[in-house]
């Protein structure tokens, strides 16, 4: 059986009130698996002018070629650029050189500036330099992962020092993401100033620009170009705190000066300083393209936009009446550097495939197959509404689907603002879960963008689960015959399953139960607990732990906690009980797993 446990956000801008639409999951009919989605999250860019659309009802819709196609993202930082600035006592000129490399631990991975002596930078007379990055080359970095840069600077002239230090990246905290962040390094003469980014919902574009003449031209094949091409964001001030930080928010991926022009031969990629930016899944790259030849003057000057997408490559040609300067920008996913949570060389990835074989001969628990169409209530009265952060989570309990094979439909929507969220689809086949790497047991995200916003699925694949149906229960000593107050949290999670990061808690445990203190729900006692969700995905290598951090709130506001967590084990055979007990109160836990037979099909 193949099991997907996912967590589904929606994001929209500030502007909207209340959402609605249809979450639908598809897979081969007939067969067993398991899908279950324990929340969901709104945001993005405003639209237009949405007054005029035609609102036809989702749950009538069918998918089109012009529906969105989602994105398979994770986290990743993005370095901007590094500026140095001299100590007011220094005095003297300076020409830096060195290198600043990126570690993973202790393991070096790539190298964002790297320059001898002979090749130093003069800082400018006001005491600040702009250092010439390269890098990183053939992949991004990954946080959550002890990333670190090395700082290695000297000063030429006085043969010191600059900066010698080192600064840590992580950990990544909730407030940020998706935000231009600044971090200082001081060091013996000066200072350098990191202007980077941790995106959340992400993957990279890697860049690649070549110059050709015209058929007829007959000159040398080889020409001196320089100027500029800098990437950008199209909705760039969504990751500013003001208008004047966006001159950060940008990557120089070439910068020649006039005077310093670069050979290039016709025809062959131009050697870019730096080749590879991280994007948002919901946003657009922007490639401002500026260049000169000697001998012609200007050969291309326009901004080039690329929406990000999945794995693919978009080329784009600037004609000129010289030739032709063309754009590739190859988009890719940083999973593929990734293999349990360590990097995976050529024998990594042909043991893991021969473990999965192996795994997949053995006897298997099938579950049936049960959609969901009802995403968000469509009636008025029951619409979904959104706190102003615009970040909400919304609950959908659902179980089953086939075999390897499924996809996810998704359409939501603000009725109110008459703003689209997300319109499209992501999905899975047997082939593409074991192409190349397999992807069973790994933290992903599908992100399905809307003109006005987008979706983020966090879900895992399971190539072998089973499917625990669940029940609590509010227990107290002595009789109570009136509701009581509570509120709190109840998650699901997986033995042997690393939870570390404020990342994997919030988005890859299954949220049961979680009501803020002002918030809370009347419960009576005996009765069971609703739960936002009754049934959940566990892989057959794993035990399903319930931790509770729950609250009875009394009537003269005091509080008394019911906090602690159990394990079950897979048993097919028995429901189990287990009681995380409070000082007057306790919770009962009921979990009983199920299979294909046992729900009678």
């Amino acid at each position: 059986m193949v099991g997907y446990e996912p967590d589904l956000d929606i994001y929209r801008n500030k502007d909207w009130k209340k959402i609605w639409g249809d979450f639908l999951k598809e897979g081969n009919e007939g067969k067993g698996s398991a899908l279950s989605v324990p929340s969901i999250r709104p945001f993005n860019s405003p639209s237009a002018d949405s007054s005029n659309r035609d609102i036809i009802p989702y749950h009538l819709r069918k998918i089109t070629t012009d529906d969105y196609k989602g994105c398979l993202t994770t986290p990743l930082i993005q370095v901007f650029s590094v500026c140095v600035s001299l100590n007011i006592d220094v005095g003297k000129p300076c020409e830096v050189y060195g290198s600043i490399r990126s570690f993973e631990g202790s393991r070096p991975r790539f190298h964002f500036y790297h320059r001898g002596p002979e090749d130093s930078e003069t800082v400018d007379k006001d005491g600040t330099l702009t250092l010439s990055l390269i890098g990183p080359h053939g992949g991004a970095v990954i946080p959550f992962l002890d990333n670190s840069l090395d700082f290695r600077l000297r000063d030429r002239v006085q043969g010191v020092d600059f900066i010698n230090s080192k600064l840590e990246l992580d950990p990544v905290t909730d407030d940020s993401y998706d935000t231009l962040l600044r971090r200082d390094v001081p060091g013996r003469l000066g200072v350098a100033h990191v202007y980077y980014a941790v995106f959340q919902l992400a993957h990279y574009a890697t860049v690649q620009v070549t110059v050709t003449k015209n058929d007829d031209d007959s000159s040398c094949p080889a020409t001196d170009i320089y100027g500029s091409i800098v990437a950008g964001y199209a909705n760039g001030n969504r990751y500013c705190r003001a208008d004047e930080d966006l001159k950060f928010l940008e990557t120089r991926l070439f910068d020649k000066k006039s005077h310093q022009p670069l050979r290039v031969m016709l025809g062959t990629p131009i050697m870019l300083s730096r080749d590879v930016v991280v994007v948002p899944a919901y946003s657009t790259l922007t490639m401002e393209v500026n260049l000169w030849d000697s001998n012609h003057g200007k050969i291309a000057g326009k901004t080039l936009n690329f929406p990000a997408h999945m794995i693919g490559h978009d080329p784009v040609q600037i004609r000129t009446q010289y030739g032709c300067v063309e754009v590739f920008v190859h988009w890719r996913h940083a999973y593929l550097y990734l293999y349990n949570d360590r990097f995976m060389d050529d024998s990594d990835r042909g043991e893991s495939s021969n473990d999965l074989h192996e795994m997949q001969k053995k006897p298997r628990v099938i579950y049936d197959q049960q959609l969901s169409s009802s995403f968000i209530p469509r009636d008025d009265s029951c619409l979904e509404l959104l706190p102003d952060n615009g970040l909400a989570s919304i609950e959908v309990n659902y179980r089953a689907i086939d075999d390897s094979d499924f996809r996810m439909v998704l359409f939501l929507r603000d009725p109110i603002g008459n703003l689209e969220v997300s319109r499209g689809s992501f999905g899975w086949h047997s082939g593409s879960l074991e192409a190349y790497m397999p992807w069973y047991s790994k933290r992903l995200c599908s992100v399905v963008r809307g003109d006005d916003g987008y979706a983020a699925v966090h879900y895992e694949i399971f190539s072998d689960a089973s499917e625990a149906c669940l029940e609590v229960r509010l227990l107290a000593e002595g009789h109570h015959d009136r509701p009581i107050n509570l509120y709190g949290s109840l998650f699901g999670l997986y033995s042997g399953y690393n939870y570390s990061t404020s990342y994997d808690k919030k988005y890859y445990r299954s949220r049961l139960f979680d009501r803020a203190r002002d918030r809370f729900v009347k419960q009576n006692v005996g009765s069971e607990i609703e739960l936002m969700k009754s049934f959940v995905v566990v892989p057959c290598n794993a035990s399903l732990i319930i931790e509770a951090s729950l609250c009875v709130l009394s009537t003269d506001d005091v509080e008394v906690p019911i906090r602690g967590q159990h394990e079950f084990e897979i048993d097919l055979s028995n429901t189990v009980s287990k009681f995380i007990q409070g000082e007057y109160y306790k919770i009962e836990i009921c979990v009983k797993f199920r299979d294909q037979m046992d729900r009678g099909l």
